[in-house]
Parts: C-alpha cells; structure tokens; sequence
C-alpha cells in the first residue's frame, strides 16, 4: 500500500521473490500522487482496505519529500498509517522514503515552483530526505 510506486503492482515481483520459497498472495493498492497524509485519511475512511491483510507494507514518502512538506508532517502520517493497521490487527511493515534525485524534478507551473520552494524554506532543511528518514525512525 502506498503511493504510485505501489501501484500497477511495481513492487509484487521483487516481494515474491524476496519472500521465496514461501507463498505470498499479494494485494497491491496504490494510490499516485498521495503524499503520507492523503493515505492516512484514505485508511480512516475506509479501514477494510486493511481488513483482507495480514500484513501491509507502506511505501510513502515521494510526494512528501518532492513537495517539501517537512519530516515531522511525514513521520506523524506513517505513525498513523502504521497505528491503523495495528488497531485492525495487521502487521505494518515500513518502508522509509527512498533516495532519489530531489533537485532534479520537473519545474511543474510556475505556482507548483514557487509553493515547493516556499515550502522547502519552511520545512526542510538541507538533506530533507535522510531529515525524513530520521524523523519516522525516531517515532
């Protein structure tokens, strides 16, 4: 579960083969272009997304990162994601917002530039990505 780098099933090959000789039945469900906090409200609203589980894997983090919405807004998101599976008995497993190349992303409209930078001089610092990773493993 997660954002589009879970959808269109991109991560079940590499959890199948990970998890060899054992049998996974998988379930993908991504939701692109949402950042940690839209996925929490998704789960909230609907909790049987989860109820099929008895494991999630939460991949989120791009959109938060990519539109610098800062660490502490990240970690406290995937806190609740994770406590909303734990309050339906599913078992979530986390995976910290990846490294890619922050600086490089396409310039968007001239208000997504100005926000994303008005936002990276509120919030982030300047390795927001290890700043992300830091805040979710103090949680």
């Amino acid at each position: 579960m997660g954002d589009s780098w879970v959808a269109g099933r991109k991560l079940d090959q590499l959890l199948i083969q990970a998890a060899a000789p054992r049998v996974l039945e998988l379930h993908s469900q991504g939701f692109p272009g949402a950042t940690s906090r839209e996925l929490s409200r998704q789960l909230q609203a609907n909790p049987a997304i989860l109820s099929c589980a008895d494991a999630v894997v939460v991949v989120v983090g791009v959109n938060d990162t990519a539109g610098h919405r800062g660490a502490d807004f990240y970690a406290h998101h995937v806190t609740l994601i994770a406590q909303l599976a734990l309050a339906v008995h599913v078992s979530p497993f986390v995976v910290a917002v990846p490294q890619y190349d922050l600086a490089n992303l396409p310039m968007g409209s001239p208000q997504g530039f100005v926000k994303r930078h008005l936002f990276a001089l509120l919030f982030d610092g300047p390795d927001p990505i290890s700043e992300y990773r830091a805040a979710l493993r103090l949680r």
